[in-house]
């Protein structure tokens, strides 16, 4: 029983020590998906759907929030100076996955105010 409760709280661990690798990774993705596809063009003209890209940014600014949240936790536990990098790249991609799904609702409302 104690066998079983320890190497669950091993596994835990290891996980959320995992996890801002795997969302700085998926954050730096989306945001070179993203800036490729024109998000930031004033012209509107996008190389992928308008909702995929919403989705993108707003899923990519979730899970690299929560990897800097986890990165935190991870320096605490280890104090390695790695930690504070994932965590400092994983907040400033979540900034930039956020500022990108903000201009997307911004283009988006622009044209229901021009068509309607």
């Amino acid at each position: 029983m104690l066998d079983s409760i320890f190497l669950y709280r091993l596994e835990t661990a290891l996980v959320k020590q995992k996890f801002p690798w795997i969302a700085a990774g998926i954050g730096g993705f989306f945001i070179l998906i993203l800036y490729f596809s024109g998000v930031t063009s004033s012209e509107g003209q996008f190389k992928i759907p308008l909702l995929m890209m919403l989705l993108m940014s707003e899923f990519g600014c979730i899970v690299t929030a929560l990897g800097a949240y986890f990165g935190i936790k991870a320096w605490q536990t280890r104090r390695s100076a790695i930690f504070i990098v994932l965590t400092i790249a994983c907040a400033a991609f979540s900034i930039l996955l956020g500022y990108f799904g903000i201009t997307l609702w911004e283009y988006i409302t622009a044209q229901q105010l021009q068509s309607g």
